[in-house]
Order: C-alpha cells, then structure tokens, then sequence
C-alpha cells in the first residue's frame, strides 16, 4: 500500500522538521507567461461583505495555528504570533466556512452547509456559484501513478481558483473582527505569505517544469512513495529563515515547495499566482519589490 501524498486540503503543510543551513531566495525576472494571466477580470466582492466573511472565519481559530508561547485552547485566536498553518488551517481550523455560510444567508441564497461535516469545502462552490471547487480532471493519468484516485492529489478547479483570485482579496482597512487587515496581515500573516512568495521563486530558480517532473518521477517509480518525505529529504536546505523546528503541525519550506509543484501539475499555478502578486502589492510592496521583479504583472 502506498502512502499518501499531501493534498490541498487535507494535509498541504504537514509535519516537517529538518535542520536547515542558511540559504534565501535571490530575486529573480519571473519569465514571461508566469506571473498572471492577462485575461482574468478585476472585481470582487465589497468590503463590507469580505468583513463579514472574515469577521466570522476568526470567531474560532485553532490556537496552535499561531507560534505563540503556550497557547490557551480557548477557541480565540491570539492576538499575536505568526500563523504557521497552511491552507488547511485557513479554511478548516478557522470558521471560514462559517463566514461564507453567512454571507450566503444574508444574500437570501440557500446552502447545504453541515459544520458537522469538517473536510466539505462545497460550500466555497456554492459562494462562487460554480459545481466544483476541485476538478474531475486527471489529464488523462494519474501522475503519481496510484491506481486507487483516492490517494492522489486534489486538482484544483481553474474557475474556482479565479474567482478566488477576483473576489476575495480583502483591502488594508477591510474591518476582519477589531482590527484591519492590513493589521492583521503584518502582526500575524506575513510569514505565511511570504513564505508561499518564496517558495514560488525557489522552484523559478530551480525550474519548475525539472522538479515537477522528478517529484511526479519519484511517485510512480517508488512502491512506498510519501510525499511529505520526499519533499523534506530533497528540499531539507532551501529557505531555512522559515523553517519553524520542533512544532509538527505547521507549515515549513519544502512542504510550500510541494504545494507549488502540485499547482504545476494540475495548471492552477499562473492564476494563484497572480492572485498572490496582487495581495503581495497591497499588504506588502516594498518586501515584494525588493525579491521579486513586478514588471510583467499587469
């Protein structure tokens, strides 16, 4: 039986510890064709309704989602330490299914939402109006080379994924709870997201297509295949400013690595992509000038 690899949302940062010598990401030229696409339109939804979806996903947040000393399991997210979770936390140990839920009720739109169900993100397919957030697609093979679908990977769905990118990027004085997002973003979330800049621009810098294809190699060639260890091994040195030791619940380098690689694979990467150059010059633009050239982003 071969071991499964991590997935978008099941286990997308998962349980790596590894001592790692210095090494940053050096800033790059992204090539042409990576950072946007020029097609995707630009609107999303006002500021009072994104508040409203926030305010409720940070009613409940896993405290060990957070690096702060000792954290009280008291359901409240802290008000300091920097998030270490990934998307699993954003979406799952947050109440942000919570917060579409009541958004859609107060549009008046009727939603199947069971919070007894914790793994369903239908929900978000619901908010964006489209049948699927992942997709029925496995461009016609496996690529880890499982014969039972279930242990491979989520692709996520492109139209899912966009209307992510136009819709719910917050602006700096977006009111989530008592603070601004801005706020938020710089006291608690600028590790995650920089982290996920960087790990981009590693695998630019190492090639995205090479690594892909070695990851994707190792999968079908190796009986006992583990994503997560396969990505600790190999990636164990790079962009060890960020690695977190001793705390196996949170999200490290080479498992951001990995998140990118599988977005490669099932054709998400350019739209995410330009999704987070957009927030990157928004809540953080003199840090993402200075690691990575914005020109082609339009």
């Amino acid at each position: 039986m071969r071991s499964i690899k991590p997935t978008f949302i099941l286990s997308l940062f998962l349980l790596l510890f590894v001592m790692c010598t210095p090494k940053t990401a050096k800033k790059v030229n992204i090539p042409e064709g990576n950072p946007t696409d020029k097609n995707l339109s630009v609107h999303t939804l006002n500021d009072e309704d994104l508040s409203l979806i926030y305010s409720e996903a940070i009613n409940y947040f896993y405290p060990y989602c957070f690096d702060v000393n000792k954290p009280k399991m008291t359901g409240e997210m802290p008000n300091n330490g920097d998030y270490i979770c990934g998307t699993k936390g954003l979406v799952l140990y947050a109440d942000l299914r919570e917060g579409v839920a009541a958004y859609l009720t107060k549009i008046g739109t009727p939603t199947t939402f069971n919070n007894n169900q914790f793994y369903n993100v239908s929900l978000f397919a619901e908010l964006a109006n489209i049948p699927h957030v992942f997709s029925n697609t496995k461009n016609d093979y496996v690529p880890f080379g499982f014969e039972d679908e279930e242990l491979d990977f989520n692709r996520l769905e492109k139209e899912m994924v966009t209307w992510g990118v136009d819709h719910l990027i917050p602006s700096p004085t977006t009111k989530i709870g008592e603070r601004e997002a801005g706020t938020l973003y710089s006291l608690q979330f600028k590790r995650y997201f920089r982290l996920m800049t960087e790990a981009y621009l590693y695998l630019v810098n190492d090639g995205f297509k090479t690594s892909s294809e070695a990851y994707q190699k190792a999968g079908r060639e190796d009986e006992y295949f583990n994503g997560v260890n396969y990505l600790s091994n190999k990636y164990k040195f790079a962009l060890s400013d960020y690695t977190i030791k001793d705390n196996y619940s949170c999200m490290n380098p080479p498992v951001a690595i990995g998140f990118w690689m599988r977005r490669d694979i099932d054709g998400t990467k350019s739209i995410l992509w330009t999704g987070l150059t957009r927030l990157m010059l928004i809540f953080d633009k003199d840090w993402f000038k200075e690691n990575v050239d914005v020109s082609l982003y339009r």
